[in-house]
């Protein structure tokens, strides 16, 4: 069963986004930049789902959906609030299951 505490990918997001010790690229990334790359990670999420790849998908979920929150941690703030509120939308998204 996988954790709920998210402190160690909070922990790595910043340091990705720390100057001088952090990713070269993940520091030059803002909202502007990461678009092309989120789409590009959509359309290798869509052909992992395609080839029912489930551990690519896994990977591909997870290379592209925590790049993006890593590239926005300075801007965004991503901590637990930020964990909370998305888990309250999903769960707001479908009112059919009891969360």
């Amino acid at each position: 069963k996988p954790s709920r505490d998210i402190s160690r990918l909070i922990e790595i997001m910043a340091a990705l986004r720390t100057p001088v010790t952090g990713c070269p690229w993940d520091i030059e990334q803002n909202s502007e930049t990461i678009a092309p790359y989120t789409l590009e990670e959509a359309y290798e999420v869509a052909d992992a789902i395609q080839r029912g790849d489930l551990d690519d998908l896994r990977d591909e979920l997870s290379v592209g959906h925590f790049k993006g929150l890593a590239s926005e941690i300075g801007n965004a703030g991503f901590n637990r609030d930020r964990a909370a509120d998305a888990a309250a939308v999903t769960a707001a998204g479908t009112p059919q299951r009891a969360w």
